[in-house]
């Protein structure tokens, strides 16, 4: 099997697939980026698993035609044939796609057409959907529009965040999804096209889309921001030029309750501990929250 992911969770993705007896023969990773004050090339989470774990790594700027001929090369001697995308980053072009003959599987962590696009688990609870899943589709040209082979609905409870959101999907994935790749690679599969008209799309995600609002957002927005932005860029309110970053809270009473913080620059604490030291910070929290 070829994998297309640059995404941090690749070695979940990874122990599923090998333990389901897909072997993959070659990793297809976004190239290092400058990180840091001294802007040194970082290679990223995947890429670095697939190293750690001997499997040959391909990282093009762009996936051109030398690209391709690895690509084509890794496909030619897998026993499955079949390819498999998990947030990559880049876009898959026509003459790679068409290699794989229809077997190039998507996990797109939305239900398909809702959420097309880089940030499907942050929109759903961003807009307090009451449900949201994940879709295993055929690759195509467009992005986030191939033929569905299967979708998995479940609840977005108050609680949940993008963490909780992602290891339901995982979960599933690893009972049932993995019978579906299972039967892709068999030719014993069916897909459904997507109904266009239904189709959204999601948006870039920056890191001061964070910030909660004293004017404009209320306990139930804020305490969506926190737990759509629990991965990155994390939620915040700026009190007197202070960031303070929201890793928990609830809603009580109409209030928001906020549990686990971190100034900038500090270890995380209960907001208890950080009441104590910070009174005059208080002041400047928005009348929605208990303190």
């Amino acid at each position: 099997m070829i994998v297309f992911s640059s995404d941090s969770d690749f070695l979940t993705i990874k122990n599923i697939l090998e333990k389901n007896s897909f072997k993959i023969d070659l990793l297809v990773s976004e190239p290092p980026k400058p990180s840091g004050r001294g802007q040194k090339l970082k290679k990223n989470i995947a890429h670095l698993t697939a190293e750690q774990s001997k499997i040959i790594t391909l990282t093009p700027q762009e996936l051109d035609q030398l690209s391709r001929e690895k690509i084509k090369r890794a496909l030619d001697s897998s026993s499955d044939k079949m390819g498999f995308v998990f947030s990559y980053g880049k876009i898959i072009t026509k003459d790679i796609i068409d290699l794989f003959e229809g077997k190039l599987v998507n996990l797109h962590p939305s239900l398909l057409p809702a959420y097309r696009g880089a940030t499907p688990i942050q929109s759903a609870i961003l807009n307090r959907d009451p449900r949201t899943g994940y879709s295993l589709i055929k690759l195509s040209q467009r992005m986030d529009a191939g033929d569905i082979f299967y979708q998995k609905s479940f609840e977005i409870t108050p609680n949940d965040n993008y963490q909780t959101v992602f290891e339901k999907i995982i979960d599933d994935f690893e009972k049932n999804g993995i019978e579906v790749l299972h039967d892709i690679s068999t030719d014993e599969a069916t897909a459904m096209t997507q109904d266009e008209d239904k189709a959204t799309y999601t948006k870039k995600i920056k890191k001061a889309d964070g910030q909660i609002l004293q004017n404009i957002d209320s306990p139930e927005s804020a305490l969506a921001k926190i737990n759509a932005f629990s991965r990155w860029p994390k939620a915040f309110f700026i009190l007197d030029g202070t960031r303070l970053i929201i890793h928990q809270a609830s809603i009580e009473n109409d209030k928001l309750v906020l549990e686990k913080v971190q100034r900038e620059g500090q270890k995380t604490m209960p907001f208890a501990d950080f009441k104590r030291g910070n009174a005059r910070l208080l002041t400047f929290l928005p009348d929605f929250v208990k303190i």
